[in-house]
């Protein structure tokens, strides 16, 4: 698509002739009156006949007849014009534009919308009534309409932020370009025309497969005529040598330089061409075949088809490979070179057929195990779909089917038949690769051999359930249906397949945990015991080989006695369910010897001798393969009486190993290979012929026996072709199972009561108090390091400043963590998680930032000379990130372990957050211990060596030694406090033994002089002490400024109250929140959905517009994007407000004025929309204000730094104007909903009600929310309100805005609470065991502030 499909004027540098031009005209004038006359008589003729209006695909087309005469009309109108008036003002040429744009790119849209429908009506009949309703197809329409305009106003907007005012009123040449000119707008549209082209292309493509394979007998049954059908294959034949010849000469090109054959990239972009040419070549060869010859040979067509899917399959993924090759170039420069080589380039080749052949060859063998071989005689039209033409291809092409269907007994079968297939072909793969490789990466060996193990661990699990099935069948044949029923056998199936997932999977986890990640990019011999070293591991490994021979044989001894003992008294069938347990016994004991052999190995391995120990699993390994295939055939083919053709092979466990000590020769290699592809492909086709014939026979699909045994085959299929993928890879040791059992340490916290209401109110009062006044003087340091250029070249202040963001985060997170342990108490692990590892980490920061501050002065005063070479800026950034990572490596194994040993269901669970109840195993314990000590001992001897340093040179020097011993003492006084926090466990657990009532006490204490004393000591240090700093701090903190502020006394006492308002309403808005998610009964309920919408609303709008008030305390001015981040906010939730109020009480007046239609008209699904709406409405004026003053301001306004207020930012004056014609419709339109709402409900509860009570009720929370309302609504006025105010107090105007602050923001979100969760007696039963934090608790444990 270009400008050309919106207008068909091209910029030329002469115009047309007068004749010339006059004649286009009227030919377009003609084409489009012509085409608009028929449009016009398909429009009138659906107007007239109603059996139109409820067929979607006639409204879908009239859609796109009403669109095209759109867009006909304003091109041909744009067209007239550039020949008539030739240029055109820029707005309105830019809205005859946007229209016909739109219609144009809503063209392919629609078309692409009426492929879908026809594709559903065709291959989904019965459910096309149900999807294709006139609704969804109203919907649809206007889904085209938004796609349409997402993709066109972008330039609209950017025109608007780039071109000055003027040039909307300049007159230019109607084009695309000329009215839209901007280089990002052209960039834009190429890549949405690119994603058009593609998803309409795809659906085409799509709808066109689906329906084709409805009917594969379409082109036999409509042949072109003779004339279409020479000029298809003469177009076809031309394009093929086109492309072809261009294709050819970039090959040739890259045949004669050198200089491409070591760039990866060309060698992908030339097999690219290669790959394309075979496809385009023999794709053209079918076309004329099936015009010329019309039937082929099904061999023939199958080698042609073949190739063709290969070369199809491959463009993808060679494309896919060549944007992985581009994104290591650009965003991975430096490694390109070691990545990219030409080596891995070719085995990227490789990998790409392989995978395509990987996808296509099962076609080939299905067809071969179906089909009769006088198929691969017979004649045919060349088609896919006529050359493989078994369902079972056809659903796997699609990726729509499960190859399990209703069948009980077989489902499992066929599962197991699956399992081989793909067990034998990694195991060839592998077998093969080894003769090339020998070694591979550990990740890649860790992706083969966990699905070896886990197929391995499958097997005896699947055949147990299938011996318990043959003991269900025989002994308790009444209850069979009921107990295996074609459910319960998927579940076993998932069952089998989490045990084996739970036994391998936390080898995964161990590794992470105890593995550098430089391992993970190593090469090693494949096998298990050099993948996973663990010690933990192969404890694991012994325990889990144990746990799983008693469960197998214990299941397999139970059944074959009670089958044994049914026996004596029943038929043959009996006597044969018995036998054949006996030979799954056996196939089951030839298994467990490698369970045997491990323990065997264990005990003995200081004795046997390798070489021994490998000749003997390779003879193991081929011994164990083929008495598998016997032993299965014998009990499956042999045995079976239903159906003779079942043949089962199920691939034994095999446990390999090539540790020679010398490579095979190239012919002993050679011949080793056809070998084992041979059987590879042996084995394939029975397994196919096993498929074939689970899904030709229904009476299969009912039985649980067949359907165990189907699984069996399937696990035994990946356990073989891992297994011996793994035998190829191995060279020194044996390949084991590998099983995990997770290492769990448990912490015991000993359990005290939780503080009385008053004591818990008291304490986090405090400790708040504590947070805003810390957080409050470090925010004024930080400020003044900001505004003041001369701290940022100072390495001393540099790490100053990061040591009070760090101590702000900390302070700020372990306040959180302490008020929640009082409001929640239990909150979700991951979120959990995050808290704690953000505030250990900042905790552990403080004492290494403290320590190279000491450092630092230190080199400041002995090495004074060289302290400008050691201490530079680089440097101290550097010293920075080391602090970081050297927390990060002390916490992050906590993480790491607990990955390892805690099931994935403690993650979905809550807990009470503190460290010890996150972080249980005892290795967390103990590694916690050992990296305290550690820090403690480095830290300590660093502030002693620099102390005494600084302490003798001070003898031989002037005061300013005397002043950095000091601040050195000051450091180890700060650092004392910092350092508690590594023997605080210790101290703890001593104050509990003397003082056993006093656990709260103790904590508490502990925490404040732990986590926040330490924070008091950096203001002191260097905002009093060090005086340059003081010098611009003392400003910034008394707000001595120029112009007009409060005195500190003021400005602290209005910050504090303005603080406590918000802790305690948040408090009881989070309380609010947490009964909601907590009872299902509030869930189907949309007047709770819509209070709950305004809780979360309100606690948003209050925490933006608090953080907006203590900021213009502490920084007075911001910059202009961050304001404009939080006023937009702001104000979108004060709107959302009165209007969420509005909407609960039309729910109110409905449900009491209209009760028989409350459950029709208000539905949850209803209620999400309406607030969808609410948001809307309110996002959508005032957006808006950010349009206007991106078109209006420069770009360095967004740079400077103003006092946030809304018409600093926004400051045209037309912005004013519409915020004053917004608010007068707000203020109308909610106000008349409320007087409307609350006389009907006033007047039906008088009507209705038979006391008195019910009627005042309802109209006292009618009046409630009018309160809460009138309230809200006093944002519209409140300017107005200030200015009157202002006039009449001129020197007021700071109380004035405090007042009005208040009044407008924080006081109408205390009265939601006292409506829903004072008055609603639904509400009140949960909310108060939540708001009083849970107190009536008594017995319940209690973890105060956590240990960090």
């Amino acid at each position: 698509m270009n400008l050309s499909s919106t207008n068909v004027t091209v910029v030329i540098e002469y115009r047309d002739s007068f004749t010339k031009a006059v004649t286009k005209n009227v030919i377009v004038v003609v084409l489009s009156i012509s085409i608009n006359y028929i449009n016009a008589g398909l429009i009138h003729t659906f107007r007239k006949h109603q059996i139109f209006y409820m067929n979607p695909r006639y409204i879908l087309f009239i859609h796109l007849v009403v669109n095209d005469m759109i867009q006909v009309t304003l091109t041909v109108m744009l067209f007239v014009i550039s020949y008539t008036i030739y240029k055109l003002s820029v707005s309105v040429c830019g809205t005859l534009i946007l229209i016909a744009l739109f219609t144009t790119e809503n063209t392919p849209l629609n078309l692409a919308c009426m492929a879908v429908e026809c594709y559903i009506a065709i291959c989904v009949p019965l459910r096309h009534v149900q999807i294709c309703t006139v609704r969804r197809t109203l919907m649809l329409i206007g889904l085209i309409w938004a796609t349409s305009m997402v993709s066109v106003l972008p330039d609209l907007f950017i025109t608007l932020a780039t071109e000055p005012l003027d040039f909307f009123h300049s007159q230019v040449f109607c084009l695309r370009e000329t009215a839209f000119r901007n280089p990002l707008i052209i960039k834009k549209r190429d890549i949405t025309y690119i994603i058009y082209l593609v998803v309409v292309c795809l659906t085409f493509s799509f709808q066109e497969m689906n329906t084709s394979s409805t009917n594969v007998t379409v082109a036999v049954r409509y042949q072109d005529s003779f004339s279409k059908a020479v000029t298809k294959n003469v177009i076809v034949v031309v394009l093929g040598i086109s492309i072809s010849y261009i294709n050819a000469g970039l090959i040739h090109t890259f045949c004669k330089h050198q200089i491409f054959y070591m760039n990866p990239r060309y060698i992908l972009f030339i097999h690219l061409l290669v790959n394309d040419m075979i496809q385009v070549t023999l794709t053209i060869i079918l076309f004329v075949i099936s015009y010329t010859i019309y039937k082929v040979n099904v061999s023939v067509c199958c080698m042609f088809v073949l190739i063709v899917l290969f070369t199809t399959e491959n463009t993808p993924l060679n494309l896919a490979c060549m944007a992985v090759e581009c994104y290591i170039a650009i965003c991975v420069p430096l490694r390109h070179v070691q990545i990219c080589t030409v080596r891995r380039t070719l085995m990227l080749i490789g990998l790409i057929w392989a995978t395509s052949m990987v996808s296509v060859l099962p076609d080939l063998f299905i067809t071969l195990a179906t089909e009769p071989l006088d198929f691969f005689h017979s004649q045919v039209f060349c088609l896919r779909q006529t050359v493989f033409p078994n369902p079972l291809i056809i659903k796997k092409r699609d990726i729509t089917y499960t190859i399990f269907k209703v069948n009980t007994r077989y489902i499992l079968f066929i599962h197991l038949v699956v399992n081989d297939m793909i067990q034998l072909t990694i195991s060839i793969s592998l077998f093969i690769f080894t003769y090339t490789f020998n070694t591979i990466y550990v990740s890649v060996c860790c992706f083969l051999i966990l699905p070896a193990i886990l197929t391995t661990l499958n097997t005896p699990l699947n055949l147990a359930f299938m011996a318990a099935e043959c003991y269900i069948a025989v002994c308790i044949p009444l209850r069979y249906n009921y107990i295996c029923t074609v459910k319960r056998t998927y579940i076993v199936i998932g069952i089998i397949w989490a045990t084996s997932s739970l036994s391998v999977l936390p080898d995964i986890f161990i590794l992470l945990a105890t593995e550098p990640l430089e391992f993970l990019n190593s090469r090693v011999y494949c096998y298990r015991d050099s993948v996973f070293r663990s010690t933990y591991s192969l404890k694991k490994r012994d325990a889990s080989h144990i746990f799983f021979l008693v469960v197998v044989w214990l299941t397999l001894f139970y059944t074959y006695f009670r089958i044994l003992f049914a026996a004596k008294a029943a038929d043959a069938d009996a006597k044969k369910a018995r036998n054949t347990i006996l030979l799954h016994g056996f196939q089951i004991f030839k298994m467990n010897p490698r369970f045997i052999l491990f323990i065997h190995l264990v005990v003995n391995d200081m004795i046997q001798l390798t070489i021994s120990i490998s000749l003997f699993i390779f003879s193991y390994v081929f011994h164990t393969i083929y008495v598998s295939i016997d032993l299965q055939i014998s009990i499956y083919y042999l045995r079976d009486l239903q159906d003779p053709q079942i043949v089962s092979m199920n691939s034994s466990s095999l446990n390999v190993s090539s540790a020679l000590s010398y490579r095979d020769s190239w012919n002993t290699a050679v011949a080793k290979n056809v070998i084992v592809v041979a059987l590879g492909f042996t084995i394939n086709y029975i397994n196919g012929t096993l498929i074939h014939t689970f899904r030709k026979h229904q009476i299969f699909y009912v039985n649980p026996r067949y359907i165990l045994f189907i699984h069996l085959v399937f696990n035994d299929m990946i356990q073989l072709t891992t297994t011996l993928s793994l035998f190829v890879f191995s060279k020194d040791s044996t390949i084991s199972d590998m099983n995990v059992s997770s290492v769990n340490g448990t912490f015991t916290v000993a359990g005290i009561q939780r503080d009385t209401f008053t004591t818990a109110v008291t304490k986090n009062l405090i400790v708040t108090a504590l947070c805003i006044s810390i957080n409050y003087i470090n925010g004024t340091l930080i400020h003044t390091f900001r505004k003041h250029q001369i701290f940022y070249s100072s390495p001393r202040y540099i790490l100053f400043i990061h040591l009070v963001i760090n101590d702000m985060m900390q302070l700020a997170l372990s306040t959180l963590l302490h008020i929640i342990s009082y409001a929640l108490y239990i909150i979700s692990v991951p979120f959990c998680l995050i808290l704690l590892i953000i505030t250990i980490l900042t905790t552990l920061n403080t004492p290494l930032n403290l320590a190279g501050m000491a450092v630092e002065c230190y080199i400041a005063i002995c090495v004074p000379l060289r302290h400008g070479q050691i201490c530079t800026i680089r440097k101290t950034y550097i010293l920075i990130g080391l602090i970081w990572a050297a927390s990060a490596c002390s916490i992050l194994p906590d993480l790491f372990i607990l990955l390892a040993t805690e099931p994935l269901q403690f993650f979905h669970s809550k807990v009470l957050c503190a460290r010890d109840f996150v972080f249980r195993s005892n290795y967390s314990q103990k590694k916690r211990e050992v990296s305290h000590i550690v820090c403690l001992a480095l830290v300590w001897l660093t502030l002693f060596y620099t102390y005494f340093r600084i302490l003798f040179a001070a003898k031989e020097a002037t005061a300013d030694f005397k002043k950095a011993r000091n601040t050195i003492l000051l450091h180890g006084f700060q650092l004392l406090l910092c350092m508690l926090i590594y023997v605080r466990p210790m101290f703890e657990q001593g104050l509990f033994y003397l003082l056993p009532e006093q656990h709260s006490t103790i904590r508490f204490t502990a925490y404040v002089i732990v986590q926040i004393m330490p924070r008091f000591v950096s203001p002191i240090v260097y905002g009093l002490r060090d005086q340059t700093f003081r010098r611009y701090v003392t400003r910034y903190l008394l707000c001595k400024l120029t112009f007009i502020r409060d005195t500190f006394t003021t400005a602290f006492v209005k910050n504090l109250i303005v603080v406590l308002v918000w802790l305690i309403l948040s408090y009881i808005n989070g309380t609010l929140v947490a009964t909601f998610f907590r009872h299902q009964a509030f869930y189907e309920d949309p007047r709770y959905i819509l209070f709950i919408h305004m809780v979360i609303n309100d606690a948003i709008q209050l925490t933006v517009t608090i953080t907006l008030f203590v900021l213009s305390y502490i920084f007075y001015k911001i910059n202009v994007s961050f304001c404009c981040l939080f006023i937009l906010v702001a104000v979108f939730t004060t709107r959302n407000t009165p209007v969420n109020l509005a909407s609960m009480a039309i729910e109110r007046y409905i449900a009491i004025c209209e009760p028989l239609r409350h459950s029709q008209i208000c539905t949850v699904r209803r209620t999400y929309m309406v607030i969808g709406l609410i948001w809307f409405i309110c996002v959508a004026p005032d957006i808006t204000d950010l349009f206007v003053t991106l078109a209006t301001e420069s770009l360095s306004f967004f740079h400077e730094s103003v006092f946030c207020l809304r018409q600093n930012v926004f400051k045209d004056p037309i912005l004013a104007q519409k915020r004053q014609a917004f608010d007068i419709i707000y203020f109308s339109c909610v106000f008349l909903t409320l007087i409307f709402t609350y006389l009907r409900i006033m007047f039906a509860a008088r009507a209705v009600s038979t006391e008195k009570i019910s009627a005042q009720r309802a109209r006292n929370t009618i009046l409630l929310h009018g309160v809460q309302l009138a309230m809200c609504l006093l944002s519209y006025i409140s300017p107005s309100v200030e200015l009157v105010l202002h006039l009449m107090f001129p020197g007021r105007m700071l109380e004035i805005r405090f007042a009005n602050y208040l009044i407008v923001y924080i006081l109408p979100r205390f009265l939601s609470p006292v409506i829903y969760g004072v008055r609603d007696k639904k509400f009140r039963k949960y909310f108060k065991m939540y708001l009083l934090s849970n107190r009536c608790r008594k017995k319940q444990q209690e973890v105060d502030p956590r240990d960090m």
